[in-house]
């Protein structure tokens, strides 16, 4: 098995969850592709713009703590 098969095989496995701050770069282009995604949006600058693009309010978090927990949501919903 080439590792390219294994790491898409991986990844239907498994769920993945991206974390970023940038909107386009990170939420959206994962989202593109298939995968859960997080805005990291400290400052609450980004929220405005991220609801005008389709971006659910609990896709956007004001602090890293908050992702554990979303963590053992995507893995409660995997289950």
């Amino acid at each position: 098995m080439s590792l390219r098969t294994w790491v898409f095989a991986a990844y239907m496995l498994y769920p993945v969850l991206h974390v970023g701050d940038d909107l386009e770069k990170d939420y959206l282009a994962a989202r593109a592709v298939g995968m859960h995604a997080l805005l990291f949006d400290p400052d609450g600058k980004a929220a405005h713009a991220a609801a005008e693009r389709g971006v659910p309010a609990s896709d956007v978090i004001r602090s890293l703590a908050e992702v554990p927990s979303r963590i053992d949501e995507l893995l409660g919903a995997a289950v």
